[in-house]
């Protein structure tokens, strides 16, 4: 079953986790409340890829690379009803040698650089083109793995392919590029964007959310966006947003750094007050794969 701009999407519960101190964000109709005042959270609806073991992010900056795999996995998952568990290791070693002069890889990198990758050259499953801890970044083996993703220009009876990505702009996009305020505020396009699909999304880590325990809300001021001139240092995989018994709103991340860290891999930030969010979650674009199935 799929629910597209604001219901339910139940992927099976296969790949939903345990999170027992997590609050139920799970939509429901009621009088009054509408979708979006109610929030949704596709960990729940098992419409997201588990937590990122810790041993892939530790000692390569590669969190761009595993959260755009993770978000390519939630919405093929999403669209199709069907696991696909992809290569996060072809986007480390394959996407720099596409861009020249640019750091990629384990030096960091960006989600949309990464699903322009895909939409190109497709990608291979995690099974075919695996993790290397040995190397961590190495030559780009693409040519020689079958294709679990399709490229764009190639369709195949059956397969999928990455047709393209959405970009949903941030706040510093609307004021410091267009010179102009959001026309509706970030953080209510993002909510409504979060009804297709979880999002790629940057942020700015400082020691606080290292040390994160998962207890609690992170509040802005114990992580703020980065700084005049300074661009984020992380990404994040957007699942979910909601409002706890005690009326405080949040968002529901799901980090890279494996199910020891915070919330069992997950995190809960502040929603509302400073436009930019907590680490500047809604200061740049957030986006996200989209894509087609080939009949």
């Amino acid at each position: 079953m799929r629910f597209l701009g604001g219901f339910i999407c139940l992927c099976g519960s296969l790949f939903v986790l345990s999170l027992s101190s997590q609050p139920d964000l799970t939509p429901i109709e009621e009088d009054g409340i509408t979708p979006i005042e109610q929030g949704i959270n596709w960990v729940k609806l098992g419409c997201t890829p588990p937590v990122s073991p810790r041993h892939i992010n530790t000692g390569c900056g590669c969190c761009f690379a595993i959260v755009a795999v993770q978000n390519l996995e939630s919405v093929v998952l999403i669209e199709t009803g069907k696991y696909s568990r992809l290569s996060v290791q072809e986007v480390i070693d394959c996407l720099g040698k596409c861009k020249k002069g640019l750091l990629y890889g384990c030096k960091g990198g960006f989600m949309s650089e990464a699903f322009t990758y895909m939409m190109m050259n497709g990608l291979a499953s995690d099974i075919d083109y695996p993790i290397n801890l040995i190397r961590r970044q190495g030559p780009c083996q693409a040519a020689d793995k079958p294709r679990a993703i399709q490229p764009a220009d190639k369709p195949k009876p059956g397969a999928i392919q990455v047709i393209e990505w959405d970009q949903f702009l941030g706040h510093d996009d609307y004021v410091k590029r267009l010179r102009t305020d959001p026309p509706v505020p970030v953080e209510d396009q993002f909510k409504i964007a979060l009804f297709t699909s979880p999002l790629s999304v940057r942020f700015n880590v400082n020691k606080y959310f290292v040390r994160y325990d998962g207890k609690t809300i992170i509040e802005h001021h114990q992580c703020p966006p980065p700084r005049k001139g300074k661009g984020h240092n992380h990404a994040l995989l957007l699942v979910g947003f909601g409002t706890d018994s005690r009326g405080n709103k949040f968002w529901l991340v799901q980090n890279t750094w494996g199910a020891g860290w915070g919330r069992n891999g997950y995190a809960l930030l502040r929603r509302g007050g400073d436009p930019r969010g907590v680490g500047g979650i809604t200061a740049g674009f957030a986006c996200r794969p989209v894509i087609k199935k080939s009949p």
